[in-house]
């Protein structure tokens, strides 16, 4: 039987009334009595990196009848950076390191596009999506800003042009067709600096990720030699440049020394206390004045801000949005910051 209550009264007004339809700003009617729950407040997260999924599944976990969450990024799927190197060795297969971002975050909007720009004021976001790339303004109530650091070489001339980096799925690609590529002319090369060149491999920076990649190009080209009969072992030259005292300067000290006796046993020449000067096509110069002539150059270093987020008016230091311990921005009503985006303080534990 049909429950008139809701044939008249506050829901007919709201039948009538288009507006209370909009996406935004849609009701519901609860147990034919009537009765309204409240507008779901939209809140737009833009990146789709460890930050933002994790920021768009908690809140989903808390208030998914509150919240009307969209998550934004210019893929549709999650990149685990960590296994980004496995990738570029062929260690393992691409689709082990994504996770498309429909399966992470069910029930949650995805739109893949590029953001543009955030109109604090207005309360907006302007997007570009889509073939005909025209921008759109997303509206919102609630924003979190989780757009990943950008890789800034300009400190070191020659680094932009010359070096590959290791920040996206493209990159891991990229560099195992390179390494490759060097391997094929190689074993084709009459001269012997040309040679000396291309089987020389240089990976910039020892932090986790750099570690973790000339650990695995080293077993890749190790592994492939097989292929070509006239590359030798002893042949392949493979540096690691770190300009602090040891590797992996963040992690314990014994664990760093454990990681440098193995890419040693390795046969990877680790330099630490020396940082890079320069590059050129054919060759990269330490900050001691030596030269070590390669065709493969691996930046891991230059972390840079995120060219949107440094250009928004907020709150900045480092290239990252100042917060409070909450993760709010300051000054800014409804805005967060998480992840590469925030510069969070440390609060002291009791």
């Amino acid at each position: 039987m049909r429950d008139r209550s809701c044939s008249q009264g506050p829901c007919a007004k709201a039948r009538l009334d288009g507006a209370f339809y909009r996406r935004r700003y849609a009701l519901k009617c609860h147990n034919g009595r009537g009765r309204f729950s409240m507008e779901k407040k939209k809140i737009l997260v833009i990146g789709g990196g460890f930050g933002g999924v994790f920021a768009a599944k908690e809140l989903a976990r808390r208030g998914r009848d509150e919240f009307d969450i969209e998550l934004i990024n210019n893929n549709n799927y999650f990149v685990f950076q960590p296994l980004l190197p496995e990738v570029a060795a062929a260690t393992i297969h691409s689709s082990d390191a994504v996770a498309p971002l429909r399966l992470l975050l069910r029930g949650i909007q995805i739109r893949q596009a590029d953001v543009m720009g955030i109109d604090f004021a207005k309360k907006t976001v302007t997007v570009v999506q889509g073939f005909r790339r025209v921008p759109v303004d997303l509206p919102y109530d609630d924003l979190v800003i989780a757009l990943c650091m950008s890789v800034d070489l300009n400190r070191f001339p020659g680094l932009p042009e010359h070096a590959l980096t290791m920040k996206n799925l493209s990159d891991a690609h990229r560099l195992r067709t390179h390494v490759i590529s060097c391997l094929e002319m190689a074993d084709v090369a009459t001269e012997p600096d040309l040679k000396r060149e291309l089987l020389t491999f240089v990976v910039v920076g020892a932090g986790f990720t750099g570690v973790e990649t000339v650990a695995e190009v080293n077993d890749l080209i190790h592994r492939a030699l097989k292929y070509y009969p006239n590359i030798k072992h002893e042949e392949i030259n493979v540096y690691l440049i770190e300009y602090a005292d040891r590797i992996l300067p963040t992690f314990p000290a014994d664990l760093a020394e454990y990681a440098t006796k193995r890419l040693r046993i390795n046969g990877i020449d680790v330099k630490t206390g020396v940082g890079t000067k320069s590059a050129t096509s054919t060759a990269v110069e330490l900050g001691d004045g030596s030269l070590i002539p390669t065709r493969t150059i691996v930046a891991t270093i230059g972390n840079g801000p995120n060219p949107l987020v440094a250009s928004l008016d907020l709150d900045m230091q480092w290239g990252r949005v100042k917060t409070d311990r909450f993760m709010r921005v300051s000054g800014r009503d409804g805005i967060w910051a998480v992840g590469d985006a925030a510069l969070i303080p440390l609060v002291e534990q009791p």
